[in-house]
């Protein structure tokens, strides 16, 4: 895990040249997380409530196509079961769910597959009706402009 934080987190991760690495290094943590959570837990090094919300904050995954529709559709099953690690305590990480789904959902089929795509947006419409009004304007002026016109739609109920 260590060497997947120092990968992620280093000053050059988001440049061309390691993007994908980076990408995938992020992946490789989600998995890590949902699927060997006991033994991650158990090395009383780190928790996985603490390192999901890290992996959500590195989404969306856009370079490496193949790599983002895997850990989208892994957001994806882990918002459907409503895992507390990634909407953390009392939802207090829904505003930045809502934030990465729109971000995914602007970017389209290229980063997500057709069926994710349309429960996360069904996930993006429950998330909006719990936020309160406040959550998602704050959310919305921090979007880029083609994330923002999902919110909007989403918020207005013409989303689909």
């Amino acid at each position: 895990l260590g060497k997947l934080m120092q990968i992620i987190q280093h000053p050059q991760a988001r440049s061309s040249d390691y993007e994908m690495a980076t990408e995938n290094a992020v992946s490789a943590l989600g998995k890590f997380c949902e699927f060997q959570s006991a033994a991650v837990d158990a090395s009383g090094i780190v928790d996985t409530a603490g390192l999901m919300a890290f992996w959500l904050s590195q989404l969306p995954i856009k370079a490496d196509k193949t790599e983002a529709k895997v850990a989208h559709g892994q957001l994806c099953r882990l918002l459907e079961s409503g895992d507390a690690r990634v909407v953390g305590k009392d939802n207090a990480n829904l505003p930045q769910v809502a934030s990465v789904l729109c971000k995914i959902l602007a970017e389209g089929t290229a980063v997500v597959s057709e069926e994710h795509r349309n429960k996360l947006i069904a996930i993006l419409n429950k998330v909006l009706q719990t936020l309160p009004q406040e959550a998602v304007h704050a959310q919305h002026a921090q979007l880029p402009q083609k994330a923002q016109q999902v919110l909007e739609a989403a918020a207005s109920g013409r989303y689909q």
